[in-house]
């Protein structure tokens, strides 16, 4: 992609409703198309797609990137670790995992999910 952000789909729901699982097939899905895909899970109860993946209990995810991100830091190598590459998705499918601490929330907004999404777009 060349400057213009990703197609974004919001996956919401009750608790309990299956967004999680619904947000995880489509992303796979997609990358299965061809795609590149972000899934950015800000779950702020009970983030799962780490789990869901098989991701590790230390992935830094969402509120690293827009710590990042916020300080002018992200660069692309940070990002490959931040956002790993799911097996079997030739890179296509990259996850951030959700929000570690209730102090980083501050950090999620609309004009930093967009500026990520822009960051991940190039």
């Amino acid at each position: 992609m060349t400057g213009r952000l990703p197609a974004v789909c919001a996956v919401f729901g009750t608790p309990g409703s299956g967004r999680s699982s619904v947000a995880a097939n489509l992303a796979v899905l997609a990358a299965k198309r061809r795609q590149r895909v972000l899934l950015i899970d800000l779950d702020l109860e009970n983030p799962s797609q780490r789990l869901d993946f098989g991701l590790p209990a230390a992935t830094a995810g969402v509120s690293a990137a827009l710590r990042l991100l916020g300080q002018g830091r992200l660069e692309p190598e940070r990002f490959s670790k931040i956002a790993p590459p799911i097996t079997g998705t030739r890179e296509r499918l990259r996850i951030l995992t959700g929000v570690m601490h209730p102090d980083e929330l501050v950090r999620v907004n609309a004009q930093a999910i967009h500026g990520l999404l822009e960051f991940a777009a190039n």
